[in-house]
Formats: structure tokens, sequence, C-alpha cells
């Protein structure tokens, strides 16, 4: 079966153009890119941007403010954000089935799974799990780095 990784992207941006890869700056951002790299096979990494929908790490962009928010947390939508049947374009564009893996968030997933995606989560099931009802970046990352190369399967509840 094919595996897809899907990054969320970061809020936190560098102040200038250059690679989707190098734009999004934050930890959490780069340790989950590291971990996707360690895991699919080329090319099968994508990263989920609210502003452009599923990019490459090697594409193109220039800095934005725009978010999907997360009512969860409080926190609003920021700009025009791509909408759930752009998405929905996207995913049925690229081919994007098989073992899709979401990583950085339940609003990123609930995203990909409203565009027709079947997209696991298996960090967040791994925490829930662990007892943490809310991942946390520094949950996250710290997961990320202790399954580097390797898929947290999911586990009974």
């Amino acid at each position: 079966m094919s595996l897809w990784v899907v990054v969320a992207c970061g809020q936190v941006k560098r102040g200038r153009p250059g690679m989707a890869s190098q734009v999004y700056t934050s930890s959490l951002f780069r340790c989950a890119l590291r971990w996707a790299q360690s895991v699919a096979p080329p090319g099968r990494v994508l990263i989920l941007s609210a502003r452009h929908g599923l990019i490459e790490p090697t594409r193109y962009v220039a800095p934005y403010e725009v978010s999907f928010g997360n009512p969860r947390h409080g926190r609003r939508a920021v700009g025009q954000a791509i909408s759930a049947q752009h998405l929905a374009r996207q995913v049925a564009e690229r081919g994007l089935s098989g073992r899709v893996i979401c990583v950085g968030g339940e609003v990123y997933v609930q995203r990909l799974r409203a565009a027709g995606c079947d997209a696991a989560d298996p960090f967040g099931d791994l925490l829930r799990a662990e007892g943490h009802h809310h991942s946390g970046a520094g949950r996250l990352q710290s997961a990320l780095r202790r399954w580097h190369g390797r898929i947290p399967e999911r586990t009974a509840a």
C-alpha cells in the first residue's frame, strides 16, 4: 500500500519567499518534516498549507498570514483559508489515497477528512493513548523524535 505523509504548515514563517520547507520555521514543523521524510518514499511528503492547500516541500512560496484556526483552543481562522472544495480537488488530482498520515494536529486531520481523504493521525492516537488529551507541541516533538524512521501503530483504547 502506498504511503503519503502530510505535514501541517507552521504559523511561524521567515520573512522572505523560498521553498516551503524553508519558509515554515517552527521547531515543530521542522521536526515533523524530518520524521515524514524518514518514513515516506521520496515524493510522498506534502505540506498542508492553510493558504495553498497541498504543496511539495520544494514549492516556492511567499510568507502569508492565513490559518485554519482552532475553535477548540479559542483560535479563529485568519485570512482566506483554502476551501474544502478546493482541497478536495487537490486530493483527487494528486491521487492521495492508500495510507495517508497527517502530522501536526487535529484541525489539519479534520481538513483532510472533510476533503475526502481518509487521513490517519497516529501521533494524536499515540498521545491520547498515553493519557494526553491535547498533544501540545513539546509532546508531539518528543514523540516524533522517539519514532524517527517508524510509524506508531494504533493502540487499543
